[in-house]
């Protein structure tokens, strides 16, 4: 009996996007630090999520990877557990509006090519332990911290005094759900509300306990949806959460690389810098990640939210300040 191929059901949504014209590709660059050199490579979200498209390129540089960093596994769960979890997610998306200062739904880039173009931030070494460290000494994680600098430096510029937003926070899901193609999207998410002053501490506690109330397993359910709808009804809920459903953005993590066996002839000026999509419905675009040890946070601002093509380089380099500053602080 001849197999059925599996479904991306996650990289449904994102076909089904596209179809409307939205951007769904996401970008890794190669990144020289001895001369300089960058060379950017585009990804398909609806054929992979960042750390399966990453693991295809490291492969192809000569890595051996035959494992990507999974979660713990949860227990069987009951009906009422998951009618549960499920209502809560419900309550996490509801239709919001945010509140821009210059937003222009008919201001878009001008080339595809002008749509991979991201800012970026390059930690030394020494800072990211430093970074770390400080983290730590205040009870909370890396993206929490890292987050509040973010909120701080940059909805200050670009949201009306006051207003507040949710980010989606992706959440890996492999080890907690099995697929056939490893590479394939393992992405579910939460939302995290924050403001220009909202601390490291309120956002770790709101991370904390959402996972805790497992929301990204609920919302990983709720994305496969299509199972039951079909591409027919995911097209009506793409269209109407276009129309209804706007955040601040995707800050996404993926964590410490490279994993797996180096190839022997790896260049240790090499290093990998990762940009989100970011769309109009999450026009904030903002990654993270460890590369041998040096941190790396990239930023993309849709047009939507903003005309000046050159706000993210400004912000960025703001933001590093802003975060040195505060982990010099005693």
């Amino acid at each position: 009996m001849k197999k059925t191929k599996e479904i991306d059901w996650i990289g449904m949504w994102f076909t089904v996007a596209k179809e409307r014209g939205v951007n769904d590709l996401f970008q890794f660059a190669r990144y020289n630090t001895k001369n300089n050199e960058m060379t950017v490579e585009s990804f398909p979200h609806s054929d992979y999520d960042g750390a399966g498209a990453l693991t295809m390129m490291l492969r192809r540089d000569g890595y051996i990877i035959d494992k990507l960093p999974e979660q713990r596994p949860i227990e069987k769960l009951s009906w009422l557990a998951r009618a549960q979890i499920i209502l809560g997610c419900i309550k996490d998306h509801s239709d919001s509006k945010m509140k821009w200062k210059n937003c222009d739904i008919n201001r878009k880039y001008s080339t595809p090519e002008e749509g991979t173009r991201f800012s970026w931030i390059l930690f030394t070494k020494e800072e990211t332990e430093k970074i770390n460290a400080k983290a730590k000494g205040a009870g909370v994680s890396q993206n929490s911290f890292l987050l509040e600098s973010v909120c701080g430096v940059v909805l200050p510029e670009l949201l009306e005094d006051g207003a507040s937003g949710d980010w989606l926070f992706p959440a890996n899901m492999r080890g907690i759900v099995k697929k056939e193609n490893i590479l394939s999207n393992h992405t579910s998410g939460v939302t995290v509300t924050t403001n220009s002053k909202t601390t490291a501490q309120e956002i770790h506690s709101q991370i904390k306990n959402k996972l805790g109330h497992r929301r990204h397993i609920g919302n990983w359910w709720l994305l496969h949806i299509g199972k039951i709808i079909g591409i027919r009804g995911m097209k009506y809920l793409s269209e109407n959460s276009n129309k209804n459903c706007f955040r601040l953005g995707t800050f996404s993590c993926l964590g410490n690389w490279p994993i797996g066996t180096p190839p022997a002839n790896v260049d240790s000026n090499l290093v990998i810098l990762p940009a989100a999509p970011g769309t109009p419905n999450h026009p904030l675009g903002v990654a993270t990640m460890t590369w041998n040890g040096q941190l790396i946070i990239t930023m993309k601002i849709n047009p939507y939210i903003s005309a000046d093509r050159n706000m993210a380089d400004n912000l960025v380099s703001i933001l590093k300040t802003a975060i040195l500053k505060r982990v010099l602080q005693g």
